[in-house]
């Protein structure tokens, strides 16, 4: 029996809480994951499912097992992955979401050219940092403070165009007042903000021209976050690319915010040679990527010189 194979099919109708529901959402028909059900069944000694009217619910047997069921798939899917990353030549890379792909496809473009193949993952900070230390990807790009920064991309504020008469956003427009109508604006800062050099920074600044403690929020979901920009008129930090994508106007923040990102890379990987030698052109891809201004990309050296590993 592939323990494996069965084992999922038990947390699909698990976490379903049906045979079919189960059966569309892991795109398995539903006669073979009833099989393998009843299969595992078999195996460990008891039934782990009771069919009901309205679907199935876990016995005893079933409900002990499902945590360690858990556990061995994200294990052996996490052996699977550092066995991939592994492979020679073989890069994945996990960089922000709001990368340009048309940069990106000139990344994979340049490293397939020094025989490297490249694939891209998109990932939040914490959980890119996770992949490169579990080996599992071998080039991260990381937020970082700008004095540490390879990268510097200039955040500012997108709202909906028309709404803004001034070329920059100061923070303190924004504080509440009897003559504005409506709720006040608030600050939306994205998942990929939500670090200590753009967070406190972003809001100290907020304190000091005194909003409120509400007007500063952090990480909505990005579908929140642009509706509330177009349905209360609310302020979505982010780089002028983003804000082009999204149909929005863009200001620079005064006082200045700035997103640092620094290129980190694994140590005892095979293709470690070959990136070393291209750092200085994956950083400079990698900043037009991710909105930095030609001004602000280092020179070739300056880009040597920092690589982590």
């Amino acid at each position: 029996m592939d323990l494996l194979t069965h084992l999922r099919a038990y947390l699909a109708v698990a976490d379903e809480g049906s045979f079919t529901a189960g059966a569309a959402g892991s795109a398995t028909p539903q006669p073979v994951l009833s099989r393998r059900v009843a299969a595992l069944e078999r195996a460990l000694g008891g039934p782990l499912l009771e069919r009901g009217p309205r679907g199935v619910t876990l016995t005893p047997l079933g409900a002990a097992v499902l945590p360690p069921a858990r556990d061995l798939l994200v294990r052996a899917d996490h052996l699977l992955d550092t066995a991939r990353g592994h492979v020679l030549n073989d890069v994945r890379a996990a960089l922000p979401p709001q990368a340009d792909p048309r940069s990106l496809a000139e990344l994979r473009r340049m490293l397939t050219a020094r025989g490297v193949t490249v694939v891209l993952d998109d990932a939040e900070p914490g959980a890119r940092e996770q992949l490169l230390a579990r080996g599992v990807a071998q080039l991260i790009v990381m937020p970082v403070s700008p004095d540490r920064a390879q990268i510097h991309v200039p955040l500012g504020g997108a709202t909906v165009p028309g709404t803004m008469r001034s070329r920059r956003l100061h923070v303190e427009q924004l504080r509440d007042s009897d003559e504005t109508p409506g709720p006040p604006q608030r600050l939306l800062l994205q998942v990929e903000d939500d670090v200590p050099h753009v967070r406190d920074r972003l809001t100290q600044a907020a304190h000091a021209a005194g909003l409120a403690p509400y007007q500063v929020v952090t990480a909505p979901p990005a579908a929140e976050a642009l509706t509330a920009v177009h349905e209360r008129g609310d302020v979505l930090v982010c780089d002028t690319e983003e804000a082009r994508r999204h149909g929005l106007e863009w200001r620079k923040i005064v006082p200045p915010i700035v997103r640092g990102y620094r290129v980190r890379l694994a140590k005892d990987h095979p293709s470690r040679p070959i990136l070393d030698e291209a750092l200085p052109e994956i950083v400079d891809v990698l900043g037009r990527a991710l909105g930095a201004p030609a001004a602000d990309r280092p020179p070739p050296a300056m880009a040597q010189d920092a690589a982590d590993g």
